[in-house]
């Protein structure tokens, strides 16, 4: 009988401590993984920010420089349905190339016409997609050379420039 009493408290002892092992383990994995998915939910629901490459957006947006401190960084918003006003800058996939990621200006929206200044062709922007302009047009690779862009292909609209602080301003998309 004292046999089986001290072999239950074992059991009971054993018992209690994987228990406590496992609320332990289930805490920090659940803690882990809130870690990671508050911010992946973040950057696909809410915005994240990002740093401008290239100057075909200036004088609007700066990004020329080497040295990234240097550059505009633009807060990218993902809120709400991407249905682009005309004057907005919103970053999209180029039909061109799948791996890239462009920023420009809505220049035109879909039915508008489009007159192409280098080969005077008139054009009808399609259902569904959007001419996409640079603010430079001395250093530009938009909408004249690659056509129409689809609304599918857009991923963000670009809101505010956050840094340098003495650039911080919000993108409104009459400026």
């Amino acid at each position: 009988m004292i046999g089986r009493l001290a072999q239950n408290q074992v059991n009971s002892a054993a018992k209690s401590k994987f228990s406590g092992l496992l609320k332990k383990f289930c805490g920090r994995f659940c803690s882990f993984i809130g870690f990671v998915c508050v911010p992946i939910t973040f950057y696909d629901l809410i915005g994240y920010p990002a740093i401008v490459f290239g100057s075909s957006m200036e004088p609007t947006l700066h990004g020329s420089d080497s040295r990234w401190w240097k550059r505009d960084i633009v807060w990218l918003s993902k809120i709400g349905p991407m249905n682009p006003q005309l004057g907005e800058i919103i970053t999209f996939i180029p039909p061109d190339d799948p791996k890239a990621l462009h920023i420009k200006r809505v220049a035109a929206l879909e039915g508008t016409v489009v007159r192409l200044k280098n080969a005077g062709e008139i054009f009808e922007v399609p259902a569904g997609c959007c001419w996409m302009k640079s603010d430079n047009q001395q250093n530009s690779k938009d909408s004249s050379y690659y056509g129409p862009v689809s609304k599918g292909l857009m991923t963000a609209r670009a809101t505010h420039i956050i840094w340098p602080p003495k650039r911080w301003r919000n993108l409104d998309p009459k400026s």
